[in-house]
């Protein structure tokens, strides 16, 4: 149990040997009194056990299949290996009906070194003229491996 539990179950405890009422043991946890109500109801059927969340050490009930994400990363590899985690989706979606978030997708591709993301720098421009412009320029574009552009210079894309 960690403190915020152990607080609550002392509270808890409290209610249910009548020492503080349910409306100063909500008060004092932040929760509602029907919320006091159901803990202590809880507490009585379950005990200790049942002030903690019932779902601690259980996986997630959205998790994604290994399976679906062992295909979708073979498939990648097999066909899709220089595509982007968006266009990557796409084709797995529409050809092979694997749906999965891009997101979900780009966190795989990550974690199986598939995709890197691009190294960007943000440059000001037009200070000439009072007005500061930012654009997303890739490192990759930049010559002979220069982490900056210097002011006034023009960048041939």
């Amino acid at each position: 149990m960690n403190d915020k539990e152990i607080l609550r179950l002392s509270a808890i405890r409290d209610v249910c040997e009548k020492r503080i009422r349910r409306m100063d043991a909500a008060r004092i946890l932040s929760l509602s009194v029907r919320q006091i109500q159901r803990l202590a109801t809880r507490f009585r059927q379950l005990g200790a056990a049942g002030i903690s969340h019932q779902r601690r050490g259980k996986p997630s009930p959205n998790k994604i299949n290994d399976d679906t994400r062992l295909k979708s990363l073979k498939l990648i590899h097999e066909h899709y290996q220089d595509f982007g985690p968006t266009l990557a989706h796409e084709k797995l979606t529409e050809l092979h009906g694997l749906h999965v978030s891009v997101e979900t997708l780009r966190q795989w591709m990550i974690a199986d070194g598939l995709w890197v993301m691009p190294n960007v720098i943000l440059v000001s421009t037009c200070r000439t003229t009072g007005v500061i412009v930012w654009a997303l320029i890739s490192t990759a574009a930049l010559p002979d491996g220069a982490t900056s552009i210097p002011h006034g210079s023009l960048l041939a894309l």
